[in-house]
């Protein structure tokens, strides 16, 4: 029986997280990776990452604007019954001058964008980088309860209190019913190295904790994740038999 890996596509490749998830299937042994990249930033990094020069392994960049459906088709073709790593999405702590435009469209019209393509070509599986933000703050959730997955962020709070988020709005996807599985790691505020240098996040997490609670007053407390361990767990998500 054949071990080759099917062909799979990242979206965001070349992204903290995204590095991460590539780096992650290059040690699972992947060796067809397509890698979407915002145009005009640089790859390059991709290619000098563990494993990435071994003979037999091929990452392919595609320039991708993720509300561009053309481009994203282009960069998911050929994975037809492999799997999409969907990280793509705009984050910025500045206050945007146009949320719905600058946050809101990309995230929700771009993952439509990635799982149409993704059932256009039979693409097995889609694991979608989400957010906590999706599931807080939610005010009515009774205190000193675990959140779970059934805890849903409260957009009218959200717009009252002038929060956005790009995943505020991707509940929408619910509604779209296709043949492709979508799973979701909700993902906290992400910790580690990057990947491709000696630089880690970690002596500045005492900083961004004190810029994260002066300007997000409605955070009680920060939870993070180490960026290796997220890559992990979307490949657990990817490889799993049913949906997570």
């Amino acid at each position: 029986m054949s071990t080759e890996k099917p062909p799979v596509c990242v979206t965001g490749a070349n992204g903290f997280i995204g590095s991460w998830v590539v780096q992650t299937l290059l040690n699972r042994g992947y060796t067809t990776i397509h890698a979407a990249i915002f145009p005009g930033s640089d790859p390059s990094h991709l290619h000098s990452l563990a494993g990435a020069s071994n003979p037999g392994v091929r990452i392919l960049v595609h320039e991708v604007n993720i509300l561009d459906t053309d481009a994203v088709s282009r960069a998911i073709a050929g994975c037809g019954g492999g799997g999409v790593f969907h990280v793509a999405s705009p984050c910025t702590l500045e206050d945007p001058v146009d949320p719905q435009k600058e946050l809101v469209e990309p995230a929700v019209q771009g993952t439509i964008n990635v799982l149409t393509a993704a059932k256009k070509f039979n693409v097995r599986r889609v694991v979608l980088t989400s957010s906590i933000s999706a599931m807080v703050p939610n005010p009515g959730w009774p205190e000193n309860k675990v959140f779970d997955e059934s805890s849903w962020t409260d957009l009218d709070y959200c717009k009252s209190r002038q929060l956005e988020d790009p995943v505020y709005g991707l509940w929408a996807l619910l509604e779209i019913s296709s043949g492709t599985d979508d799973d979701r790691p909700q993902s906290h505020s992400i910790i580690g190295g990057n990947g491709r240098s000696s630089i880690s996040s970690a002596p500045y997490q005492r900083g961004c904790m004190l810029i994260w609670k002066s300007k997000f007053t409605t955070l009680s407390r920060m939870h993070m994740v180490q960026s290796f361990e997220l890559s992990k767990h979307s490949l657990m998500l990817f490889h799993g038999k049913r949906k997570a």
